[in-house]
């Protein structure tokens, strides 16, 4: 095998590897630039300010063709803070014209830590939720739904975002711990270098 065909195999075993399948959408908040990419049956609206205080979403996708899906969902804050959310679908309609869905999996990874969401048995009513996942300022957070439509199906979901308080990153813990060290350094020292007087009677 020579080396130009070894590196054609490699480049065709990465390239199917990462190729995102024929029925994979990137959803993104309406009024982004990206939105304009969405499947039509799309949702994510989102409320609020992601620069300052609580931001709330609902999300969703309907009449996904029969099959297998996956749809991500990204988004980007300007804060840090505890995200929470929930997906459902419910099984509609009368034998013939039902609507339903089976979630298989859903993820969201804040762009350090893949978080599983926990989901509840197929049925005719299925339910996932995720509660205080960490969100950090200016990281892309993907929430990815895989899931089998078995005719038109539909799902929903709920996302939300209350900021905490900026914790300090290490380098700033270590500065303060240095310049407590320094401080106390300091007060050992002076107290050491005080001046004595006695007087003589």
């Amino acid at each position: 095998m020579t080396m130009l065909h070894r590196m054609l195999t490699a480049t065709a075993v990465v390239a199917v590897a990462f190729a995102t399948p024929a029925s994979a959408a990137d959803i993104f908040p309406e009024g982004t630039p990206a939105a304009a990419t969405n499947p039509p049956n799309s949702t994510f609206e989102v409320v609020g300010d992601p620069f300052s205080g609580a931001v709330s979403a609902t999300i969703g996708n309907a009449g996904i063709a029969t099959g297998l899906f996956t749809d991500r969902f990204i988004f980007r804050l300007g804060q840090n803070g505890l995200g929470s959310g929930s997906i459902t679908t419910t099984l509609a309609g009368a034998l013939g014209g039902r609507t339903d869905l089976d979630f298989l999996s859903a993820t969201l990874f804040n762009g350090f830590t893949s978080f599983v969401v926990p989901l509840s048995p197929n049925g005719a009513f299925e339910f996932g939720a995720l509660t205080n996942v960490p969100i950090f300022a200016d990281v892309a957070n993907v929430l990815t739904i895989n899931g089998r439509s078995r005719g038109a199906g539909s799902y929903g979901g709920d996302l939300s975002f209350v900021p905490t308080a900026a914790v300090p990153e290490p380098a700033t813990w270590a500065l303060m711990l240095l310049g407590f060290a320094g401080i106390g350094v300091t007060m050992r020292r002076r107290r050491k270098d005080k001046v004595r007087v006695r007087y003589a009677f």
